[in-house]
C-alpha cells in the first residue's frame, strides 16, 4: 500500500479538486433517488452510475483478459468513490453509526455475528455483476475485528484511495501477466475490503443507512477481485 504521505496528498486532491457529486446524506425518498433496492435500500444517482459502470468493467473482464487499461479504468471509478466517500462525509456517519452499535449491543455481539455472504453476493447479481462461480469464501472472526477497528480509525476513503493508488502503481504489471507481488498486492488489498465489507453489511441490517456504504465496497470489492481471479494469482 501506499505511504500515509501519499494519500493525504491526493485526499487533499480530490477534496478541492472535483466538484462535488453526491448528496450528503441517504434519506428514502430525495434528490431523484434511484428505484428502492433491496429490503428498501437506495443509491444516490451519481453513486448508482458509478457503481453500474463498475459492473460494466467487470462484466467484460469476464470475457477477456485484462490489460492495463482496464486496471487503470477501475482505478479511476475506486477514485471516483473515494471522492464520494469523503465529499458526503460519509466516514464521519459511518464513525457515528458504529459507534451506536457498539454502544447499544457491544463489540462481542458485533464481531460475533456472521456476514451472509450469499446475501451480499445476490445483491451484486441482481444488480448486474456477472459473478464467476462459487461460494464466497469465509472471512475470519480475527479478520471481522481487524476490519471494524479500521472503520472507527479511518473509514472506508483510505482505502478506496490506497486501493486506486495500488492499482496505479500495478499498471505496469497489467501490460503482460502478473508477477508474484502484483498478485500478493491484490490478494492483500481485497481481503482488506472483504472483511471490512461484511462488518459494514452486518451493520447495516441494525441501520439501514449504512445499506449504501455495504453495497459500494462489495461492488468494489468484487471487480478488484474479477481481476484477480483473471490473472490466476
Amino acid at each position: 500500500m501506499q505511504s500515509i504521505a501519499s494519500r493525504r496528498a491526493f485526499v487533499r486532491h480530490i477534496a478541492v479538486g472535483i466538484p462535488v457529486i453526491a448528496t450528503t446524506s441517504f434519506p428514502s425518498v430525495a434528490h431523484g433517488v434511484d428505484a428502492a433496492r433491496h429490503d428498501g435500500m437506495t443509491l444516490p444517482p451519481t453513486l448508482d452510475s458509478m457503481l453500474r459502470d463498475m459492473a460494466r468493467i467487470h462484466n467484460q473482464l469476464r470475457r477477456r483478459a485484462p490489460t492495463a487499461a482496464d486496471a487503470r479504468a477501475i482505478s479511476a471509478h475506486v477514485r471516483l468513490v473515494a471522492t464520494h466517500q469523503l465529499q458526503a462525509n460519509r466516514d464521519t456517519a459511518l464513525h457515528t453509526a458504529i459507534r451506536t452499535v457498539l454502544d447499544r449491543e457491544g463489540r462481542e455481539a458485533l464481531t460475533r455475528r456472521e456476514p451472509d455472504l450469499l446475501a451480499m453476493r445476490r445483491e451484486l447479481t441482481d444488480f448486474g455483476f456477472d459473478l464467476p462461480a462459487g461460494a464466497p469464501p469465509a472471512i475470519s472472526r480475527d479478520a471481522r475485528e481487524a476490519a471494524l477497528d479500521r472503520l472507527m480509525q479511518g473509514g472506508l476513503t483510505h482505502l478506496y484511495v490506497d486501493s486506486a493508488m495500488t492499482l496505479d502503481a500495478l499498471t505496469a504489471e497489467f501490460e503482460l501477466a502478473a508477477g508474484a507481488d502484483a498478485c500478493t498486492t491484490l490478494a492483500e488489498m481485497a481481503a482488506t475490503l472483504e472483511a471490512m465489507a461484511a462488518v459494514l453489511c452486518v451493520m447495516a441490517i441494525a441501520i439501514p443507512i449504512l445499506a449504501p456504504d455495504c453495497f459500494a465496497a462489495t461492488a468494489v470489492l468484487a471487480t478488484i477481485k474479477m481481476m484477480f481471479y483473471l490473472l490466476q494469482c
